[in-house]
């Protein structure tokens, strides 16, 4: 095992490929434990669907490895079922805001603050920031996500979501200025004054 964890996602991907490598497969699982979740809250913004999504999205990559082109890089191929997987799951379910109230990932890692009211600030913001950025349309979501959250590179969002660079960064723009209109509009740059 020593050995494989030192081989790319790509050639990982080819011994699951040609020779049904499990332990190739549980060392891309592993290395995508960290970053994924992470990226699936911040699309969908329900706890309880992390765990589901991200078992799907591995699901999908072991049923689906005969389509991976081993010439192309494995992380676009990742993110964009992810994406897809996201997507599909916002669209079957309305999460209603009682659930999304009690399922915080935000209560389960909280960073320790000094005061009680810097405590409460913070999460204010926080919570605010993020129905800003689960309410942008979904193309402009997908892409501001990736970039400011997971912090993808532009070229890199281009390749996963097979569209032109120039696109991921008008959709960024567009992020930007609609998350920094609501903020305003909300009073939250008083707030973080």
């Amino acid at each position: 095992m020593l050995d494989k964890i030192s081989l790319s996602d790509e050639n990982l991907m080819i011994a699951l490929c040609a020779e049904n490598d499990i332990e190739a497969f549980e060392i891309l699982v592993s290395r995508y434990e960290k970053q994924l979740p992470g990226y699936i809250y911040r699309y969908v913004g329900d706890y309880q669907m992390v765990k589901d999504i991200f078992q799907e999205t591995f699901y999908r990559i072991y049923q689906n490895r005969k389509d991976f082109n081993s010439d192309l890089p494995f992380s676009p191929w990742v993110y964009r079922i992810v994406t897809n997987l996201c997507i599909s799951t916002l669209n079957k379910k309305s999460m209603s805001e009682e659930t999304m109230e009690n399922h915080r990932l935000d209560q389960h890692v909280s960073p320790s603050l000094p005061t009680l009211e810097e405590k409460l600030i913070t999460k204010s913001l926080a919570e605010h920031v993020k129905d800003i950025v689960l309410s942008l349309p979904e193309k402009i979501k997908t892409v501001f996500i990736l970039a400011y959250y997971q912090e993808i590179p532009p070229k890199e969002i281009a390749i996963m979501l097979d569209i032109p660079l120039g696109t991921v960064k008008s959709r960024l723009h567009n992020g930007f200025k609609q998350v920094s209109a609501s903020a305003k509009k909300r009073g939250l740059f008083d707030e973080m004054q």
